[in-house]
């Protein structure tokens, strides 16, 4: 008798320790689904920040191109207003071109399957 309820007991906790492992099996292959969607998203997010900045330089060249030939009585004031919007237009540019380089980057690393 003693060995009956011994043979019991073990299998009781043999089951509960394989539905313990199963149950963290699953919260570890949940975990990785979400950083794999993760690392999706954040590919297609910075894909779209390159093309952002590029679209602001645009329209900072717009504005310096119109605003320039509205105000060409060369004043202290236009000309500062100029020279404010092209400082503007070069930073987007700038940022375009280092956001183009992070993707890149991003692009780089993979994922890796467990």
């Amino acid at each position: 008798m003693v060995s009956g309820t011994y043979s019991r007991s073990v299998c009781t906790k043999w089951l509960n320790c394989t539905s313990v492992i199963r149950i963290e099996w699953l919260h570890a292959r949940a975990s990785k689904a979400r950083f794999e969607e993760e690392v999706r998203l954040l590919k297609a997010e910075s894909s779209r920040v390159g093309r952002t900045f590029d679209h602001l330089a645009k329209e900072w060249r717009k504005r310096c191109i119109k605003d320039g030939s509205e105000a060409n009585e060369g004043s202290r004031e236009a000309r500062g207003i100029q020279a404010m919007m092209s400082r503007r237009e070069a930073t987007f540019v700038r940022l375009a071109v280092l956001a183009r380089e992070h993707h890149a980057e991003l692009l780089r690393y993979e994922v890796f399957h467990l």
